[in-house]
């Protein structure tokens, strides 16, 4: 099974542009400093329209993850390594990702992650972490 393409949209297609250069880019609001993520044309803490486009870090913390033991993804190896990872300049933002290596199965809570794109079979860049030491 292939994995199910993207409707980017006015909104997310300048994430889907930077994701496919393997850059983070979301939306930070000028009103209230936080980070509009899924993209989406108000912020979801104050409602101002007043949104720009920023390159983040790419780094993050680790809250949680989970393994799904089911065949969703072809040419991903069960079972696939699933990672909520909080953005480091938003913590409240959450990106939904990959860990191909299962780096994470091991670690407690707030681990160190780096956020970062991996290109599918259809064209498309999709958000992976990969486990970093705290330095970095």
């Amino acid at each position: 099974m292939q994995r199910p393409v993207p409707a980017a949209n006015a909104e997310s297609r300048p994430f889907w542009d930077a994701a496919a250069r393997g850059v983070l880019q979301l939306a930070k609001c000028e009103t209230c400093g936080r980070i509009a993520y899924p993209p989406k044309p108000r912020c979801s803490y104050c409602l101002s329209p007043a949104l720009l486009w920023t390159e983040l870090s790419g780094r993050g913390r680790l809250r949680g993850w989970t393994d799904n033991h089911l065949a969703v993804l072809a040419g991903y190896e069960r079972p696939l390594c699933i990672v909520e990872c909080a953005i480091e300049e938003d913590p409240g933002a959450v990106i939904i990702a990959l860990d191909e290596a299962g780096s994470v199965r091991n670690c407690s809570p707030d681990a160190p992650l780096r956020i970062g794109f991996s290109a599918d079979q259809n064209g498309w860049s999709y958000p992976c972490v990969t486990l970093v030491d705290d330095g970095e």
